[in-house]
């Protein structure tokens, strides 16, 4: 133990910046960046109906959508539905309402006629 006791504090200490090599040291360090431009625009809404009757709730949604769909080729937009659904809303364990969801993206490289297919959809109802 002593041995090893005398071989750590005869040995020589090195510091990280006592390097007296003659070694060569090249850092290089580059960044790029470019701008580029939006491609794609793609906007996702959703219309609720809530009625007491479910046929009001399914018609509602089905003249909206098929509305939605015209505007969507009026303006050459792409028109994806991503979601549509009807589920009862219970109150007392009895159905009190009809709830009704048609989520829909609209997408185009022409952000122009994607502000004007959303201004039309949203003036329609």
């Amino acid at each position: 133990m002593l041995k090893i006791l005398l071989l750590l504090l005869l040995s020589t200490v090195a510091f990280a910046d006592d390097d007296n090599s003659n070694h060569h040291q090249i850092d290089f360090q580059t960044t790029e960046s470019i701008k580029i431009d939006n491609d794609v625009m793609r906007v996702t809404m959703q219309i609720i109906v809530v009625d007491e009757d479910i046929n009001t709730v399914t018609n509602s949604i089905n003249k909206r959508s098929h509305t939605i769909k015209n505007i969507a080729q009026n303006f050459n937009v792409k028109l994806k539905t991503t979601n549509y659904h009807t589920n009862p809303q219970y109150h007392k364990k009895a159905i009190k309402n009809w709830r009704g969801i048609y989520a829909f993206s609209i997408e185009s490289k022409n952000f122009e006629q994607v502000t004007k297919a959303l201004k039309k959809t949203t003036k329609s109802g």
